[in-house]
């Protein structure tokens, strides 16, 4: 569905093996009008949501492995760190030495 003028998604609950979705160059530009690609998150790997004014939100692509937690691929770019790793606050402090 790639340069298809698209700005609402309705909802991906019945597509059961879905694995990639390809909404590229459409008019998205809300992080809700996504909502409906989360219904079927247990089987998506890869999203390509380049060329829609959403990409250009705050903390979108957080927002979408926290939503997509079987997400492998997004924009053509590999998602290497887990959500839970991101999480984990550094030190507050540094550790002295034991010597």
């Amino acid at each position: 569905m790639k340069n298809a003028q698209i700005d609402d998604l309705g909802s991906f609950e019945k597509f059961v093996a879905l694995c990639e979705v390809d909404l590229s160059s459409n008019r998205i530009c809300f992080q809700r009008q996504l909502n409906g690609l989360f219904a079927a998150k247990s089987t998506i790997i890869n999203v390509n949501l380049s060329g829609n004014p959403v990409c250009t939100s705050a903390n979108y692509r957080l927002f979408m492995i926290f939503n997509l937690p079987s997400l492998q691929v997004l924009d053509g770019v590999y998602v290497l760190f887990h959500l839970p790793l991101l999480a984990i606050p550094p030190p507050l402090t540094m550790p002295t030495s034991l010597y």
